[in-house]
């Protein structure tokens, strides 16, 4: 009819919709952040499928050893995707982000470690104590002290009932945590002074 013969169309390209994730609500990412937040997540699987968390812990303790605090809050945030709710890689976390100088992100993480087991576990208290300042900070220290009386007191019992094994075994929680001299040391600084803090 126009006596032009029919070529065949050119396809345009066409653009793509802002990433969406399959439906799980991170929908209007761009394509950019979208590519980015895939390869996050192949890394966290590739991560979780290489190490166990006990190895990227063991990652972490070497890093911290070494003072490469940067690295070892990498290995210690794998961990952490791994099993989100490990009370050792909380605390390692929040006293790698001490160790940093970020205080508010170790308090969100000492926090969190809190929430999951306010009762066991003495040393998120005693950084939480170094923290904060004034009577919050009384607060978060009688609170560990209260685990470390406990925790002694357990040992004390185990003593008595096993012999001579458990009193060379080392003091420990139920959350694994070895008492420290400095923990010891807080402790009776606390004891000695809280006439004066009242």
């Amino acid at each position: 009819m126009g006596g032009q013969p029919k070529g065949k169309k050119k396809s345009k390209a066409k653009r793509k919709e802002p990433y969406s994730n399959g439906g799980s609500g991170l929908t209007g990412l761009s394509p950019q952040d979208g590519m980015k937040l895939k390869m996050q997540e192949k890394a966290k699987k590739k991560t979780a499928e290489k190490y166990t968390v006990e190895q990227l812990l063991e990652k972490t303790e070497a890093c911290m050893d070494s003072l490469e605090f940067e690295m070892a809050g990498r290995f210690c945030q794998r961990a952490l995707e791994v099993e989100p709710d490990n009370l050792l890689t909380l605390d390692l976390l929040g006293h790698i982000h001490s160790e940093l100088g970020d205080t508010q992100r170790a308090k969100e993480v000492f926090l969190r470690a809190v929430q999951l087991s306010p009762n066991e576990g003495h040393s998120k208290y005693m950084s939480l104590g170094q923290i904060h300042t004034g009577q919050e900070a009384v607060q978060y220290y009688t609170k560990g002290i209260q685990i470390l009386l406990c925790m002694l007191e357990k040992h004390a019992q185990a003593i008595a009932g096993a012999g001579a094994e458990a009193e060379a075994s080392p003091l420990q929680d139920s959350g694994s945590e070895i008492l420290t001299a400095r923990d010891v040391c807080v402790c009776g600084l606390l004891f000695c002074g809280r006439d004066l803090l009242h």
